[in-house]
């Protein structure tokens, strides 16, 4: 939050030179992908292999009405990390997929080609997923973590292209839980737990 407002303090230096009073919208897609091959022995020294591939997909929505420098608007996020594991050994895989989304109120600041925003997640939950599969049957299990609180910090820079400006934005999102859901029973969590990404987004904005 501390970073959030000294771009602030450093966009009020660069009050005359900030848009015009408008609507500004946001796309916003972050995309990774990893994979991984283990080489293991089973209980009776048989080697076998365990392949593991997961996908990172995160994307934002939003759109801010700027007021001179400073903007007030709304964004969405909806993002997943998906895990596949299988193993040489058997037709048997598992996949675990965590979902973080939530729509919120942003604040932030558009100057020039730069855009700083603070957006709280209002609604912010993670869910996780876990689904095995043996090849002739499958079966999943979830759990839900409604956020306690949920915030995401962007920061970018947009290059005038035509009618839009495309460019970077660093995105950093926080969020903090105490509860879970799990079968619809509410469980409190022994400790405060956290998730905490830093992605590149590539993002597109559009003024009207």
């Amino acid at each position: 939050m501390r970073h959030w407002l000294l771009a602030c303090l450093l966009f009020w230096g660069l009050e005359p030179f900030a848009h015009a009073q408008g609507l500004t919208g946001e796309i916003a897609l972050f995309y990774m992908n990893d994979s991984g091959v283990r080489s293991l022995t089973d209980s009776n020294d048989q080697p076998y292999t365990l392949k593991t591939k997961t996908n990172y997909t995160f994307t934002a929505l939003g759109f801010c009405y700027r007021m001179d420098w400073f903007c007030i608007g709304l964004k969405y996020l909806q993002g997943s990390i998906e895990e596949r594991t299988s193993d040489s050994s058997s037709s048997a895989s598992l996949t675990t997929t965590e979902t973080y989304s939530g729509p919120g109120i942003t604040l932030g600041a558009s100057v020039n080609e730069w855009v700083a925003h603070a957006t709280f997640l209002i609604g912010g939950q993670k869910r996780i997923t876990d689904k095995l599969s043996n090849g002739f049957s499958s079966s999943s299990t979830g759990l839900r973590y409604p956020a306690q609180s949920a915030t995401l910090l962007d920061l970018g820079y947009g290059f005038k292209v035509g009618s839009v400006r495309v460019g970077p934005l660093l995105s950093v999102l926080h969020m903090d839980y105490k509860k879970r859901i799990n079968n619809g029973a509410t469980e409190t969590l022994p400790s405060k737990e956290s998730d905490d990404f830093i992605m590149p987004h590539f993002a597109l904005w559009m003024d009207f």
